[in-house]
């Protein structure tokens, strides 16, 4: 038992010797015998240490072998990177003798280089020896045929060289297209062409540099000039969305001035398009602003043709009521009567608003004809002695030349009292027969209105007077009377019809358009048309009370004044 453990413990103290030993690595396998001798041991204390140091071992192992594994990748990559080299020298413009010194020292490296991963061991050795086989057979070529090859690279390149002067030329004639042919000349002579001799080599690459840096130059030059000619095309497209929103704001369409203003409009469009592209970071701003204006205009302009649709409609209309009410006077049979009133409707029409051309000559067509029907039949009656007409138009004439107004008249009451009085006592010149009255009292309207307008009242008070005149005027003649307010009720229908359009166009303004001048203009005219219409209101009760109370009791002269 001594013995062994005496030889136990020397075993242990060989085993300490050969881990502690520098190349320890070289002897892992003595040292594993060992462990597996002593690992049949029975003592315990031993047994503990043992377990110890086998311990430790594996740990310096694990990192040894780590270590080497590190170690020969890095080799891979140096001998990886000699063989490339050996590879860029079988390319090289340098002459051979320095060729061949660059190899013999790689080659001086690859041995002094340690192992690699074994399972790269054999490839890496394969094409290491490929590519020493081909860097021998490069340098056994024939010297004839590489100064060939150089020859023939140097008159490739001396073309590029000429192409790109004669570019730099005329470069600025299509800036693009020489811009397209540089590039491709760069390829060649980057790509597709080989090394020339190495005193061709400089002088060759800054003569094709030269003639490069003035096509850019030029280039250059070109865009800068395209720039300005980009902002001036926007000044100018800014111009035309100015005048399209002047229109658009300031303009009023109407009859007159809409072709006029269309035919701007659409040479302002075609101007518009024929300029030139603009910045490219604004151009879809300025196309958006160009077709917002358009826009606003095309909504004004359809406002207005609705308008004028509306409009001819009405003046269709209009003159067709006025045809159909000379066929009605006509039916009536009592022609002599209406006479005036025949007039009068001639007289609308010629002032009536103008239609499209061929509905116009079709309608007055027809309105020719049923004024020709009724003075036709005026012709064919005897319906009046026109001796006694005379005498009571002369005497009549005789009295309202003498009528005059005293300068102390100044007022609106004063005035109506003076000319009731006058026209009280026309009326008593005159017969009941209805022509001569109707005659008569146009007689007396157009002299009492030449009396009014001479005074120094207002407008509106004219205005006033005038159809309170008319209304004593006519209370005597029911034909008048029809007339005057048949003209009241077309007047009113007008602008009736007129308020419904404008009332319709408001819909076409959004709720933050109320600032909107147009809007304004819009909202005061519906403002003024509907006091027009309460005034014509007012004029139509006026007469039908006085019309009533004067026809319900014949005997009374007197007829109420509105003051």
């Amino acid at each position: 038992m001594p013995i062994k453990k005496t030889q136990i413990k020397q075993d242990i103290q060989n085993l300490n010797n050969l881990l502690n030993d520098k190349e320890w690595h070289k002897k892992i396998n003595e040292i594993e015998l060992l462990f597996k001798n002593l690992n049949k041991i029975v003592f315990e204390k031993e047994k503990i240490e043992i377990n110890e140091i086998e311990i430790s071992f594996s740990k310096k192992k694990k990192q040894f072998f780590k270590s080497l594994e590190n170690k020969r990748n890095e080799n891979l990559k140096i001998k990886i990177e000699i063989i490339n080299e050996i590879k860029a020298l079988i390319v090289s413009n340098d002459k051979t003798h320095i060729i061949y010194n660059k190899f013999k020292k790689l080659q001086k490296k690859w041995y002094s280089v340690g192992p690699v991963p074994k399972y790269e061991n054999n490839n890496l050795w394969e094409t290491y020896k490929h590519h020493i086989e081909r860097f021998y057979n490069f340098l056994h070529l024939n010297r004839e045929l590489r100064e060939k090859d150089f020859q023939h690279n140097y008159n490739e390149k001396i073309k590029i060289i000429e192409k790109t002067e004669l570019l730099a030329k005329d470069a600025e004639k299509d800036i693009h297209k020489s811009i397209r042919e540089l590039n491709n000349l760069h390829r060649l002579w980057k790509n597709e062409l080989g090394p020339v001799e190495k005193k061709h080599s400089d002088e060759l690459w800054k003569r094709f540099q030269k003639s490069s840096k003035m096509v850019h130059s030029k280039k250059n030059i070109a865009y800068k000039k395209r720039e300005e000619l980009f902002e001036d095309n926007l000044n100018k497209k800014n111009k035309i969305i100015e005048r399209l929103n002047q229109i658009s704001i300031e303009v009023d369409f109407n009859f007159s001035n809409i072709k006029k203003i269309i035919n701007e409009i659409n040479e302002l469009k075609n101007q518009f398009q024929s300029i030139g592209r603009t910045p490219k970071d604004i151009n879809k701003k300025i196309w958006s602003n160009f077709r917002l204006s358009l826009k606003e205009i095309n909504n004004k302009k359809n406002i207005f043709y609705k308008t004028r649709k509306k409009e001819i409609n009405d003046n269709i209309n209009f003159k067709k009521e006025l045809i159909n009410q000379i066929k009605f006077i006509i039916e009536e049979n009592d022609i002599q009567k209406n006479i005036n009133v025949v007039k009068n409707i001639q007289k609308k029409w010629k002032e009536s608003k103008g239609i499209p051309k061929k509905i116009s000559d079709k309608l007055w067509e027809e309105f020719k004809k049923v004024c020709g029907d009724f003075f036709d039949n005026i012709k064919s009656k005897e319906n009046f002695d026109s001796i006694k007409d005379r005498e009571k138009i002369n005497e009549l004439n005789e009295y309202v030349n003498k009528i005059k107004i005293p300068k102390k008249i100044t007022k609106e009451s004063e005035y109506l009292e003076l000319i009731s009085e006058f026209i009280d006592n026309s009326k008593k010149i005159t017969s009941d027969y209805d022509r001569l009255k109707i005659k008569t009292n146009e007689k007396l309207l157009d002299v009492f209105f030449k009396i009014i307008n001479q005074t120094n009242l207002s407008f509106s008070i004219k205005e006033k007077m005038r159809f309170d005149v008319k209304l004593l005027i006519i209370m005597n003649s029911e034909p008048q009377i029809n007339s005057t307010k048949s003209d009241l009720n077309i007047e009113k229908n007008k602008i009736k019809n007129e308020l419904i359009q404008l009332e319709n166009n408001l819909h076409f303004f959004s709720k933050s358009s109320e600032k909107n001048p147009m809007y304004i203009k819009v909202n005061k005219k519906i403002i003024s048309l509907n006091k027009e219409i309460l005034i014509i209101e007012e004029k139509i009760k006026l007469i039908n009370d006085c019309f009533n109370k004067n026809f319900a009791n014949k005997n009374k002269k007197e007829i109420p004044i509105n003051d």
